[in-house]
């Protein structure tokens, strides 16, 4: 946009200024309407719980073998994680303890999603077994 305004401006000194005034309207337009939206954002933040508590997320510990950890959210869709691995992501989380259980849901989803998007593909590269020990 602000390429175009340089541009328009240069034609204006030419006599062509009906151009850049449309510009400087369509600029103050997209900058109200950013502000606008931004400010609709926060208001949708400020109206909305999304602590573990208001998105319903829940533990249980369920023993098959050894011991796995169910995080399951809404009572719509749950994951297993390894108690190790729990464990081992709760002793390295440093961001808000009332969104730990989120977290750990949201990365275990993205993992899987990219391990079916890249299944069988020459992106498809993972760490064996002891590496990951």
């Amino acid at each position: 946009l602000q390429r175009q305004l340089i541009s328009e401006s240069r034609k204006a000194s030419n006599g062509i200024a009906t151009n850049i005034e449309v510009m400087k309207e369509a600029g103050s337009f997209l900058a109200e309407l950013c502000s606008s939206l931004a400010n609709e954002v926060v208001d949708y933040r400020k109206n909305n719980d999304f602590s573990e508590l208001g998105l319903d997320m829940n533990t249980s510990e369920r023993v098959d073998g050894s011991t796995i950890i169910v995080i399951g959210w809404s009572k719509q869709s749950e994951i297993t994680v390894p108690n190790s691995v729990f464990n081992n992501l709760r002793s390295r989380y440093h961001g808000s303890p009332d969104l730990f259980l989120s977290a750990v849901y949201n990365v275990t989803k993205r993992y899987q999603t990219m391990q079916m998007i890249l299944s069988n593909t020459g992106l498809d590269c993972r760490l064996s077994p002891s590496t990951l020990k």
